[in-house]
């Protein structure tokens, strides 16, 4: 075992220069003290400070850095660290044979990769590596190995070519050749010195303090006066030369700069030596001052003894450390910085006698960044074929990494700062700022859905808490429903649901969003609504991968209700035929009641949808219809449902007295292909325009679902040129494939939300494939100044657009989609 140390680390750590003792440096040092001890979380950028301080700009010039700067923190662990114990081993018998109890078990060293670890308190560590973001050097060590802390320290801080200059610091010599016009923003080291490497001929960093500011920021009146004294002193020439100059503005510029800054040192600097001085690295260098090269210094390692606690210690520290440092670090920066450790050397391979490890000289280092090339780097040292005393052979010499880091991040000349050439190592995959687009996500080809009719059944309501909620869903609150395994969908294997939903009892105007869950809330709507209407309408929605959707008021609150009408899965069901709309009943005129034209009463009714409007007499098992309720004598609401069946407790239209409302309806075909429609309360005209049914045929359309994208909103010119209202009896011709998530050919219908707002009165909207004759049909109705929407499933038309025209009224036209549907295969 060797002689105790007499050296220390506290003072190894410390290792520093002769200040700056002109009138400027005391200026810049005690500038940028005042900057680190006040700095805290702010961004505090060099016009600001000019605007704040007068006179900056005379002795300090702290350009941002560019965008292709790289930042290089370089954390010093004094004292000789472990590197065996730091990245283990594992795969090395010789290893455990001579470490004893001090070996890491390779049962909790983290893994890594080729019989290697990681200390088991290094998690971040090892989360950065299994990233890619951490390249651990081995084997790394001086050509001729000194077991001097001081000698050993002021090598590889010197990193000079043997026989260089004793007296500058490979970054300081850097510092040298940047600062061609003075700036003590370039180097900054957290502490209360300047360690050696940080140190140049002409130029050295600035050290920074990590307390907060007291002087300068007391607001009693006595200290203001004070302070408004320092600053008039400070704001002219003393007439005392300039040292009394310098030391003048100095006091005004500390008061100024720990005033604006001091309530932005919050919250504090986390406690931990290493975790507060790296979260005011990664703040200082947020602050965007122009900071290239910082340095911060911790220890002990110097484990001659009883070294398990210690150095388990000090891991942990580095891994919090580290951790504080990324988890401060704006992601503006990310891509410019790097984090290089290193140790004067590293410890013997056996055990000495007192449960630690004495000087030695082979160890590893590591670079953290984004931009590095993660991985096992360099040649591990033999710990078989030994020097004559026992020491490992270091493989990589330390002005290699040096070299490495200099030229490739820093952008620098290596041979002139190190004095000779370095064979470089393979430690960066990407320069400063350098950003490579991540590889495109494998292309899926959803499988296309088929669609299975239920009869409606109710799986929300939020005023009885079916459900399992009893409260309206409120702005700011989104309201998730598993749809999934309810009301006849199965628990898995269900792309998208059909939904009836309706909104009533809302306290103020807005509109609900029906959305899959998991993704961000889409701009678009499903229902508009004004305070205290109650309103339906059709969803087609796909689900989430939970097998959720996402219920989004937009303003005040509202109680909503969700009846599930069918779903679409890839195991089985049906496939849909688009129809150019027909109309197949009408209450008015009697069209499809045999010529009777009384509105609906209480008493429900048998319309026949088989072989009508297009739709085959057999094998369809679902119609789509666009119904519409006009002139109703009270408050009621419209159910559909297969003839044959129960009629559920379900609504597809609800309306007021005299109100028309329209509504999309997917309606299970029943007995006789017949479907009956009841009226709950007093009587109302109904309307019933066929759009396309379901069956099994082949060759019929699958779905596809689509979170909603709107495609058209006539307000703001998407899609669609220009922002004028759309008179009457203009077709806007609508682009739908190739938008949205549609693709650009071979799709036979779509699903889209139909919005219609301001209109200049009463009137409808028409859909129909573009390139035909415009139906006798209509797919939304509206009061003037009504803001209305509606689900529709359109035929696609020529040149994959669809025609929407309006009908008396002048309006805007929103328009989302939310599907497709595609031939199969």
């Amino acid at each position: 075992m060797l002689p105790p140390d007499i050296e220390t680390a506290d003072a190894l750590a410390h290792l520093t220069v002769p200040p700056d003792r002109s009138p400027g440096g005391v200026g810049r040092r005690r500038f940028l003290q005042a900057v680190g001890l006040g700095l805290g979380g702010a961004v505090v950028g060099p016009q600001a400070l000019a605007a704040l301080v007068p006179g900056w700009e005379d002795f300090a010039d702290a350009a941002p850095i560019g965008p292709t700067d790289g930042v290089l923190v370089v954390l010093l662990m004094g004292g000789g660290n472990d590197g065996l114990n730091m990245v283990v081993p594992t795969g090395d018998s010789a290893y455990y044979a001579q470490r004893g109890a001090l070996a890491i078990p390779a049962t909790t060293a983290l893994p890594l990769a080729g019989g290697f670890g990681l200390h088991p308190s290094l998690t971040f560590v090892k989360e950065r590596y299994d990233q890619g973001k951490v390249a651990v050097v081995r084997g790394v060590g001086l050509a001729n190995p000194d077991l001097s802390h001081f000698t050993s320290m002021a090598t590889w801080m010197q990193a000079w070519a043997p026989g260089g200059p004793p007296t500058s610091g490979w970054l300081g010599r850097w510092l040298d050749g940047m600062n061609t016009q003075p700036d003590p923003y370039r180097g900054i080291s957290i502490g209360s010195g300047v360690p050696l490497h940080l140190a140049g001929a002409t130029t050295k960093a600035t050290a920074v303090g990590s307390s907060s500011p007291a002087f300068g920021v007391s607001t009693d009146a006595n200290d203001q006066r004070m302070y408004q004294v320092l600053r008039d002193l400070g704001s002219a020439s003393t007439t005392t030369g300039a040292w009394g100059d310098a030391l003048a503005r100095n006091g005004a510029l500390l008061i100024e700069t720990s005033a604006a800054i001091a309530p932005s040192y919050s919250p504090e600097l986390p406690s931990g030596k290493l975790v507060k001085e790296m979260t005011l690295a990664a703040r200082l260098i947020n602050a965007d001052l122009g900071v290239r090269v910082l340095g911060v210094s911790y220890g002990d390692f110097d484990s001659h003894a009883n070294q398990p606690a210690m150095h388990d210690a000090r891991m942990a520290e580095l891994d919090a450390g580290l951790r504080a440092f990324f988890a401060t670090l704006s992601p503006t920066f990310a891509g410019r910085t790097t984090v290089m450790t290193f140790s004067e050397f590293g410890r013997r391979l056996e055990r000495n006698g007192s449960n630690g490890t004495d000087h030695g000289t082979a160890s590893s280092l590591l670079l953290v960044g984004q931009n590095v090339a993660g991985g096992l780097k360099g040649t591990p040292p033999s710990l078989t074929a030994l020097t004559p005393g026992r020491q490992l052979i270091a493989t990589s010499d330390f002005r290699q990494v040096f070299a490495t880091v200099l030229t490739r991040w820093l952008n620098a000349d290596a041979r002139q700062i190190l004095g000779a050439d370095y064979a470089p190592l393979d430690l960066f995959a990407l320069t400063p700022g350098q950003v490579v687009p991540p590889p495109p996500p494998p292309v899926v080809t959803p499988t296309p859905a088929m669609f299975n009719s239920l009869v409606p059944s109710r799986i929300v309501d939020t005023r009885d808490g079916t459900g399992g909620t009893l409260a309206p869903v409120a702005a700011g609150s989104p309201r998730l429903v598993q749809v999934a395994g309810q009301g006849g969908i199965p628990p898995s294997g269900a792309t998208a649901a059909v939904l009836n939903v309706t909104v009533t009892g809302a306290t103020r105007d807005s509109w609900l969003t029906v959305s899959p869950s998991g993704v961000a809330t889409p701009d678009a709507s499903n229902l508009n609504f004004v305070a205290g209407q109650t309103v339906p309408n059709l969803v087609m929605t796909k689900l989430g991968g939970d097998g959720k959707v996402v219920l989004t008021n937009a303003v005040g609150s509202a109680h909503v209700v969700v009846d599930v009408v069918g779903y679409y899965g890839t195991a089985a069901g049906t496939r849909y035929t688009p129809l150019s709309p027909s109309r197949i009943l009408d209450t008015r005129d009697g069209t499809g009641r045999s010529g009777a034209r009384t509105p609906l009463g209480t008493a429900a009714i048998d319309l026949t949808v088989a072989g009508v409007g297009g739709v085959p007499a057999t094998g369809v098992d679902a119609v789509v219809l666009n119904m519409t309720t006009t002139a109703p004598d009270t408050s009621s609401w419209l159910t559909v449902w297969p003839k044959g069946a129960t009629q559920p407790n379900a609504s597809n239209l609800n309306y007021e007295p005299n109100d028309t409302v329209p509504n999309l309806v997917v309606a299970k075909v029943g007995t006789g292909g017949k479907i009956s429609i009841a009226n709950a309360r007093g009587s109302t005209h109904c309307i019933a325009d066929v759009v396309g049914y379901f069956s099994a045929t082949a060759t019929a359309g699958r779905h596809l679902a689509l979170p909603p994208a709107r495609i058209l909103d006539t307000r703001s010119g998407v899609g669609r040129t220009g922002t004028a209202i759309v008179p009457p009896d203009q077709p806007v011709e609508l682009k739908v494939t190739g938008v949205g998530g549609v693709p650009a050919t071979g799709v036979t219908a779509v699903v889209v939300n139909l919005t219609v707002t301001a209109p200049t009165t009463s009137g409808w909207l028409t859909v129909h494939p573009t390139g035909e004759t415009r139906p006798t049909a209509s797919n939304l109705n509206f009061a003037a100044g009504q803001t209305r929407a509606n689900l529709v499933v359109a035929k696609v038309g020529t040149g994959g657009k669809i025609s929407v025209v309006g009908s008396v009224a002048s309006c805007h036209i929103v328009a989302d989609v939310a599907g497709y549907f595609v031939p199969s295969p």
